[in-house]
């Protein structure tokens, strides 16, 4: 931390010197009685404190004045000695006079870190800390009028006592840390106008971490690891919105989580050199790099299922659930103790593109059933993977830009990375044993299995026939909508977690195994599509199809959009806790929609009208509310919950359909069927208009408040419509003619 202060010397009179008080850092400047008395005043910063603390009960300095040239116009501190604190002032004239020393037992010298030791405290508010006044300052001192610029510095000077300042950025005390530890800058500033500060961090040097807010004062990060010491350099920049000033602080990272050993592992044929990771911790992140000869990373005390594989890392699964990682570069194999996984990176030097070919692999070596394949920019030629390949993992960099094609059968016992690349397995089945995880370029196959995690960030994803039978749980997600055709859960054990949005223009078959799917969004297109999903919970669903069976219930705790649909068979109930849009005038079928959630649930046709087929309300709290126009072509049945349907219109349409609606009560009512059987009496607060309908059945009663409009010349059956209003009521035809019934 660095101070800026000016001392201007008032001379006094000779024969009668007296001890004066002056302001230093808020503290007590006790001069003695030779002493001439120093006044502060706001010319431009000469004064430099550099690492000085000072004990904040006590402030008191003996100034010894001799040797002061009377006539000298300023004084001017030049530094600060470790020893005693003497502190030697100059002069700007010509006089050439000495302020020799300056001695305080108070006064501590050293570093922050010698501070912050002991009981001292830092000096944080200096005096004064501005820039040099106007450069017109002296011409204007002698002017009639002062520019603006020397007005505005003098009444900044006017307004803050004599103290105007730009603002001090304190980085904090340099840190001695480990890899992978969370640590916390400690950072902060003061400013002697006594203005806001605003906080800006940069790291300048050393491997990039990531701040969790760089634009506070205390941000914090977790330190890399790596066998190499480290140095994190940081800079603050503090700022009062028109001044700012910067200071910087030094992380040292010790590099003893990994060493270079030198011995004869169990699995190999000889001395080798290997990298040894020490004690990992949950998160820890290790940085290795090959290139001086030591290329081989052990892994001895982990299994094969404990890795998974990306581009330049390997994630390894700790016995209490969490993992650290390992970015590698240059590191040809890994030993996991009882086998060694080779690490081999495509060249295609052999330019034939045949994986077969010992030529177009590193080290001119074929890859074994469990090693590591790499496909890099240091080759972008394609490559033709035989029928019946078996690999470790395969992983794809961003800069990779061949094609990868398939002759038969390929099957992954780890995991398939990809960041870039061009794949090609229509035609063929491959199987994934671990994730499959695409963050880049374009992955198209007939037959895919996956048994791990499938997370697809970036890119284009297309299966015909996706298959997810892990007998773990799984996680797939997808960044953006990505179009599937038929997706089977055939799980022998663990749930299956959905996020993200998919499309789905096949069948969906849960086989066995657990779904969650709550957590995402899924729109159902084709024709003739089957679910089968006893055991899958949906979040949002979309309808946009021809027709669509549902072979089993579904439940959808989110929301359901009928966008357009045939008819929706199967003879079952779609359970919906969320809200209900529907798009489509005309929706068969003999499926049910049954709203059942617990809150408030809406249901509308987006400002106009659309058909929900087949209606039933059961809902244990909260309430339904009807917008727009709503046809209900199967029938509506009412078992428990608050309704609204104020400012909407209910249609009846259909054929044969049975309106059990007992306590709910309705705005207006339209009526567009054939037969219809009103299974209890209804209550009708609006108007109600019968354009046409068969037979009327039930022996019910319709109770109605408003006007009652009939363009049927002929409604049979045994409904009776009772006129209940309290105010006026109007029968009409709409002038023409028509029946009402009884």
């Amino acid at each position: 931390m660095k101070f800026f202060k000016r001392f201007r010397k008032t001379r006094a009179d000779e024969d009668d010197a007296s001890t004066e008080d002056s302001v230093l850092d808020g503290q007590d400047c006790d001069n003695g009685e030779d002493s001439e008395a120093l006044e502060i005043e706001n010319l431009e910063p000469r004064i430099m404190l550099s690492a000085t603390w000072v004990d904040p009960d006590a402030f008191d300095l003996d100034v010894d004045a001799d040797g002061l040239d009377a006539d000298a116009d300023e004084a001017l501190i030049e530094g600060l000695s470790d020893g005693d604190m003497d502190v030697e002032f100059s002069s700007d004239s010509d006089g050439g006079g000495l302020f020799d020393s300056l001695e305080s037992d108070l006064f501590q010298t050293g570093t922050k870190e010698d501070a912050a030791e002991s009981s001292m405290e830092p000096i944080v508010q200096p005096l004064v800390v501005e820039a040099a006044p106007p450069a017109d300052k002296a011409e204007a001192d002698g002017a009639e009028e002062e520019s603006e610029e020397v007005q505005s510095w003098r009444a900044a000077v006017e307004a803050n006592d004599g103290i105007v300042g730009i603002p001090i950025a304190d980085a904090g005390l340099d840190q001695n840390v480990a890899g992978n530890e969370l640590v916390q800058l400690d950072g902060g500033g003061s400013d002697p106008d006594g203005e806001g500060l605003t906080y800006s961090w940069t790291q300048v040097s050393g491997q990039p971490v990531d701040l969790d807010d760089p634009n506070i004062a205390n941000p914090s990060f977790t330190s890399n690891s790596s066998y190499e010491p480290q140095d994190l350099v940081f800079e603050l920049t503090t700022s009062d919105g028109q001044e700012s000033s910067v200071d910087t602080v030094t992380i040292h990272v010790a590099g003893d989580s990994i060493d270079l050993f030198d011995g004869a592992p169990e699995s190999g044929d000889g001395a080798d050199e290997l990298i040894v990771i020490h004690d990992p911790t949950p998160g820890a992140l290790f940085t290795v790099d090959g290139s001086g000869g030591v290329d081989k990373i052990d892994l001895s005390d982990y299994e094969l299922d404990d890795l998974r594989f990306e581009y330049g890392k390997v994630l390894v699964d700790l016995d209490d659930g969490g993992t650290f990682t390992i970015a590698y570069s240059n590191v040809e194999s890994i030993d996991l103790g009882d086998q060694v996984i080779k690490i081999v990176t495509w060249d295609g030097d052999a330019s034939d593109g045949d994986p077969g070919n010992a030529d177009n692999w590193s080290g001119d070596q074929l890859p074994g059933a469990n090693d590591i394949v790499v496909f890099s920019g240091g080759s972008s030629g394609d490559a033709t993977i035989p029928a019946g390949s078996e690999f470790g993992s395969i992983v794809v960099g961003p800069d990779y830009s061949g094609t990868i094609s398939l002759e038969g059968e390929l099957l992954v016992h780890g995991d398939f990375d990809a960041d870039g690349g061009q794949f090609d397995f229509v035609g063929s089945s491959v199987t994934v044993e671990g994730t499959l995880s695409l963050d880049g370029g374009n992955l198209s196959a007939t037959e895919l299995h996956v048994q791990g995690d499938l997370l697809v960030n970036s890119g284009n994803f297309a299966a015909t026939d996706l298959i997810l039978d892990g007998d773990l749980d799984q996680n797939v997600f997808f960044q953006t909508g990505e179009s599937l055709n038929d997706i089977t859960f055939d799980k022998p054990g663990g749930t299956v977690v959905l996020t993200g949005d998919f499309l789905v223009g096949g069948d969906i078959r849960v086989e066995s195994g657990s779904i969650d799917a709550s957590q995402s969004s899924i729109e159902l297109r084709g024709y003739g599509n089957s679910i089968e999903s006893d055991g899958l919970t949906f979040g949002d669903l979309s309808i946009y199809t021809g027709d669509i069976n549902f072979d089993t219930d579904i439940q959808i705790d989110g929301d359901l959009t009928i966008r357009a649909v045939g008819n929706m068979n199967g003879g079952n109930i779609i359970s919906l806790k969320g809200d209900l849009t529907t798009l489509d005038t005309s929706v068969g079928g003999s499926t049910k929609i049954e709203l059942t959630g617990d809150g408030n649930q809406i249901v509308s046709a987006n400002g106009s009208r659309g058909d929900v087929g087949e209606l039933s309300i059961n809902k244990s709290g909260g309430l339904v509310d009807f917008n727009d126009t709503i046809e209900i072509s199967g029938g509506l049945t009412y078992v428990a919950g608050t309704v609204d349907t104020s400012g909407s219109t209910i249609e009846f349409q259909g054929y044969n359909n049975t309106i059990d609606v007992d306590g709910m009560v309705f705005d207006d009512v339209v009526i567009y069927a054939g037969n219809i059987d009103f299974a209890t009496d209804i209550q009708i607060d609006g108007d109600l208009t019968i354009r046409a309908v068969g037979n009327m059945n039930g022996d019910n009663t319709i109770s109605l408040k408003g006007d009652l409009t009939t363009l049927d010349t002929s409604v049979g059956g045994s409904t009776k419509i009772e006129l209940t209003g309290d105010g006026n009521q109007i029968v009409s035809a709409n002038g023409s003619r028509g029946d009402v019934g009884e």
